[in-house]
């Protein structure tokens, strides 16, 4: 235990002290900060020019006067409603700064001295119509006036069997975001262990340590110490990310506080039941990522030892990582036929496990029994490939990977 701590004291000092990590850490921190805090501001501020001049034109006629050009009158903030259209035409001019538009109800015509955009004449047509239906559905008797409302009603979907909540979709929402974030942390971790191995090997110093260190003591500062890298990395870039919002807030109060309160306000219509179900998921979940990222992190760890060159390693770990990007993308389309498969591979359990668990395709006990799998796997793992990882380290030489395995369990 002794050695454990001092060689994670060891094995982590470099990636936290230093000029070129303190650099590292702080644009980790300032990119979201200011992608946020101030990428925001002057999104916010382009949102808001545009809706204050969302006015199509600055001048807008319509005609001929009416129950309709009075209701069409209300979609504009500066609107005249005439009798004739010539008189305005001859007016029109394009080099003046006001904007002009004529809207002929009778002739179906629009007229204006600018070019309108595709967006603004579907928006256009689009009022112009549903004022227009509503004067003609208005003018009918009420029973015919139902009929219509019902015939272009939109239809609601029940399903009978499902649960009168939304955990379903809560659960989904984190299955999917469970296996993003343990990809993106497997891939990382392959290069970081990779090359802090790598640079420790070039230093005749690993031989002092190795022989003086248990192998799988060793292999699991090396694990851990990736693992809190990982994560300090993670948590840079949220602690980045929250006081983003909070500059973004403090500069446009009112505007953040009208997003708030619709996110608020969505997260009140979920019906969230929270149950044994919702907790037990959420734990198979994470530890299953967790233990998948250890299964890796073992693999990239021998695969770093026993190669001679950072080259090497790379093309060592160019298959598992193919290997890897296979399940992943599987898991995105949702081919359930591999997936039942796959799931009780313990290396691509936190792909599967989720998605088939809310498809009911597996209960809570055969997600329980893939981690336990996943536990063991793990732990044999550990135990088996240890003395490989330790003779590994010690080699310099080209030799064979089947002639390093048979060293080290000679020399063991």
């Amino acid at each position: 235990m002794k050695n454990f701590k001092v060689l994670l004291k060891y094995s982590l000092k470099p990636k936290f002290s230093g000029r070129k990590q303190v650099i590292s850490y702080a644009l980790l921190f300032l990119f979201p900060l200011l992608l946020i805090g101030f990428g925001g501001q002057l999104a916010l501020n382009l949102i808001e020019s545009e809706e204050v001049n969302d006015q199509i034109a600055d001048v807008v006629y319509i005609t001929p006067p009416g129950k309709v050009a009075d209701a069409l009158s209300t979609n504009f903030s500066n609107v005249e409603i005439i009798d004739e259209t010539d008189q305005v035409i001859t007016k029109m001019s394009n080099e003046d700064d006001v904007t002009e538009l004529i809207i002929d109800l009778d002739n179906n015509q629009i007229t204006s001295d600018f070019n309108i955009g595709m967006q603004d004449s579907y928006g256009l047509n689009a009022v112009i119509n549903e004022v227009r239906m509503t004067d003609v559905i208005n003018g009918l008797d009420v029973h015919t006036q139902m009929e219509i409302t019902r015939a272009n009603s939109e239809f609601e979907y029940t399903n009978k069997f499902a649960e009168d909540n939304d955990n379903n979709s809560v659960l989904g929402a984190v299955g999917f975001a469970n296996t993003f974030i343990i990809y993106m942390i497997i891939i990382f971790g392959f290069q970081l262990l990779g090359s802090e191995i790598f640079e420790e090997k070039s230093s005749r110093a690993m031989e002092v340590i190795i022989t003086n260190t248990k192998p799988h003591v060793h292999m699991l500062v090396k694990v851990c110490s990736t693992l809190i890298f990982l994560v300090s990395i993670i948590l840079t870039i949220l602690i980045g990310a929250i006081l983003g919002i909070v500059i973004l807030y403090m500069s446009n109060p009112d505007t953040v506080g009208v997003l708030v309160d619709q996110l608020l306000e969505l997260l009140k219509t979920l019906d969230i039941a929270v149950n044994f179900q919702l907790l037990i998921f959420i734990i198979f979940t994470v530890l299953s990522g967790l233990l998948a990222v250890l299964l890796f992190q073992i693999i990239a760890a021998v695969a770093a030892a026993m190669t001679t060159s950072y080259e090497d390693y790379q093309k060592a770990n160019g298959p598992i990582v193919i290997l890897l990007l296979v399940p992943y993308m599987i898991s995105m389309i949702g081919i359930e036929a591999l997936a039942k498969i796959l799931v009780y591979f313990p290396f691509f359990t936190p792909f599967f496990a989720p998605s088939l668990y809310l498809s009911e395709d597996i209960s809570l006990v055969v997600f329980g029994a893939c981690i336990t799998l996943q536990a063991i796997t793990v732990i044999v793992l550990y135990k088996v490939l240890a003395p490989v990882y330790r003779e590994g380290l010690l080699n310099y030489s080209t030799s064979s990977f089947k002639q390093i395995i048979k060293r080290s369990y000679k020399n063991k």
